[in-house]
């Protein structure tokens, strides 16, 4: 049975940047649980083709927005 966030993860059409293969979900964790602090929460993914097996991490910090209205006011274009 696939879960709710396989499922997700298959509608966003999320794909291996290495081979095209499709990417499995395989955890969530809070922000600070993987970084020691902060806001937001770490999702990993791993690459289904067996001859890659890629793995992606995926960041949402809820104090990004706040980080990108300073660096606008501080006149900065890139972010971490």
């Amino acid at each position: 049975m696939t879960s709710e966030s396989e499922k997700e993860c298959n509608q966003i059409g999320d794909r291996c940047w290495y081979c095209g293969g499709k990417l499995r979900w395989n955890s969530d964790f809070n922000y600070d649980e993987v970084y020691g602090e902060g806001e937001g929460i770490v999702t990993y993914l791993t690459c289904t083709n067996p001859n890659c097996r890629a793995e992606v991490e995926y960041r949402i910090r809820e104090d990004d927005e706040e980080e990108t209205e300073a660096m606008k006011d501080d006149g900065g274009s890139e972010l971490d």
